[in-house]
């Protein structure tokens, strides 16, 4: 699964305000997208393949991004979900 996470390519410079399913799905590793496709892709499958991909390249996914996004009003409640990886960083927003 390692060597799957480090051979995505992730894109820095791109925000989506928009974000659609196979966008998301899209920046998950090719070994979690072999472990979400009996779940079909359902959002929590997606969030937690989002989660996990984050964890092992400590690169922040476009769905973590999104969510800081549409976050971003509250610099607490971002940097609260970023502790638990589901959300990019405050300071990323910026």
């Amino acid at each position: 699964m390692l060597l799957n996470v480090k051979m995505l390519k992730m894109i820095k410079h791109h925000i989506f305000l928009h974000l659609d399913k196979d966008n998301a799905i899209k920046s998950n590793s090719v070994t979690m997208h072999k472990l979400l496709a009996p779940v079909s892709y359902s959002l929590p499958a997606i969030l937690i393949g989002s989660i996990v991909t984050s964890v092992i390249t400590n690169q922040t996914t476009d769905l973590q991004v999104a969510l800081g996004v549409l976050l971003r009003d509250s610099k607490l409640i971002v940097n609260k979900i970023h502790d638990y990886h589901v959300a990019c960083s405050y300071d990323e927003l910026q």
